[in-house]
């Protein structure tokens, strides 16, 4: 578990996980974001393979505005 207190962003998750593929995280077949701008992008520079999925939760609230 991690806990940043500057925020939920790209960078925090970038340092997240560069610490996961250091402790030998080979593969992250599927990642399900919440749209966080620079998030995929931040997976895809670890594992470029990942597949990437906006959470469904977000995309019901977001049709609804």
């Amino acid at each position: 578990m991690w806990a940043d207190d500057t925020g939920d962003g790209a960078w925090f998750w970038l340092q997240v996980f560069s610490e996961l593929k250091n402790r030998d995280v080979e593969d992250v077949l599927i990642a399900v974001c919440d749209g966080l701008k620079g998030l995929p992008e931040t997976i895809t520079t670890r594992w470029w393979w990942t597949l990437m999925q906006q959470c469904i939760l977000n995309l019901i609230r977001n049709s609804f505005r």
